[in-house]
């Protein structure tokens, strides 16, 4: 009976200590990814008396990526509203010889809606596949005779949500279990 009654206690003493640091382990499996944040770039065109501000959310592949174009006249502080603006996706893939080269890959355009008459344009994009993209927007002026559009772009790197290896942290959080018993034992002796 007091051989059970220790058994018992060891295996108690044991078990609590490490099923709360299980429990705490556990929490960093929560952690935020390490994909792509969203990104913005403003740019001014003076002489058009327009400010573009374009934002692009995260790219994670199998999920729909936001851009937002936000057009506003710099002189009246309004937003420009009524203004056709659409957004050219563009894959860049990188060549593997020594000299690294990057060239367009597969492009498409669609054209965004505006919201509420804002100058706030709008598209939901679904992101099928990683690599890096170009996002352009081209916005045209609604009375205006200009045969160019005004543009903006920058590049977003599409990953994977979550972005770490799950193996490893499982492999850290079994040798961190079992150093624990180890020190649990080392303490009782």
């Amino acid at each position: 009976m007091k051989l059970l009654t220790r058994v018992f206690f060891i295996f108690g003493i044991t078990v609590l200590p490490l099923h709360g640091c299980m429990m705490g382990m556990h929490g960093m499996d929560h952690e935020p990814s390490h994909q792509q944040p969203a990104k913005s770039i403003v740019k001014e065109f003076a002489d058009k008396d327009v400010t573009l501000t374009l934002e692009v959310s995260p790219f994670v592949i199998g999920e729909d990526a936001t851009f937002v174009l936000k057009a506003y006249h710099m002189k009246r502080e309004t937003p420009l509203s009524g203004a056709k603006v659409t957004y050219r996706i563009e894959r860049i893939e990188k060549s593997g010889n020594e000299r690294p080269e990057q060239h367009i890959g597969a492009a498409e355009e669609r054209e965004a809606d505006e919201i509420a008459e804002k100058g706030v344009y709008r598209l939901r994009y679904r992101v099928d596949e990683g690599g890096l993209y170009k996002i352009t927007a081209r916005l045209w002026i609604e009375g205006r005779d200009d045969a160019a559009p005004l543009s903006v772009s920058l590049t977003q790197e599409a990953g994977l949500h979550g972005n770490h290896d799950e193996k490893t942290g499982d492999t850290w959080m079994i040798i961190g279990g079992i150093g624990m018993v180890l020190m649990m034992a080392i303490m009782m002796l």
